[in-house]
């Protein structure tokens, strides 16, 4: 196994660890395990105090800081976004957030300084921002929803096309002959009673 690239089963035990205190890492993890629980700490760290830096930024940073190759480097920005989610998501709410809470300063300023443009500014970006220009979402009709209508099929085709089998007729019925024949002797079973 090359040094870099780990078993998911690995990647997610050194996840598992990934925020304790250094003194906290258990000590089944091997050398290897800890070196990259210091490297997905520095790259999510990096990438929270940077989140508008691209996947290539992050492989890159890995590359000068670790000496990791480009596919290691992609396997730690993979892990992370699958594991810890992606962070320009978490960077765009608080943006907004923040853009939200600056309109509100503006709105204060404005109405202070009884500047009509100003408020009128300030309240279109509140409005843009926390979507109250937008028509919220209609009613759902549930009394016109019509369920699925399924069918039972012994037919495997229905699911997909490559499942079908080959003269299945034919293995069904050699096999009905087959298992009758070999309860042919077996007799009616008798009742007992309680």
């Amino acid at each position: 196994m090359s040094r870099g690239v780990l078993t998911v089963a690995r990647i997610e035990r050194i996840l598992f660890h990934e925020f304790e205190a250094d003194n906290a890492t258990p000590q089944e993890l091997t050398p290897n395990e800890k070196e990259k629980i210091l490297q997905y700490r520095a790259a999510f760290t990096y990438w929270l105090e940077k989140p508008e830096l691209s996947d290539n930024k992050i492989i890159e940073f890995l590359n000068v800081h670790y000496s990791l190759n480009r596919i290691q480097a992609n396997h730690i920005v993979f892990a992370l976004k699958s594991i810890l989610g992606n962070v320009r998501n978490a960077s765009k709410e608080w943006q907004r957030y923040t853009l939200i809470e600056m309109a509100k300063k503006i709105w204060v300023i404005a109405e202070v300084q009884q500047d009509v443009k100003g408020m009128a500014m300030a309240a279109n970006l509140l409005g843009k921002y926390t979507k109250l220009d937008k028509n919220e979402q209609d009613e759902i009709p549930y009394d016109q929803i019509i369920p699925p209508s399924f069918e039972p099929s012994a037919d495997i085709s229905v699911l997909d096309e490559r499942l079908k089998i080959p003269n299945l007729e034919e293995k069904r019925a050699k096999l009905r002959n087959k298992y009758k024949a070999d309860l042919s002797h077996i007799e009616d079973a008798e009742i007992i009673a309680e």
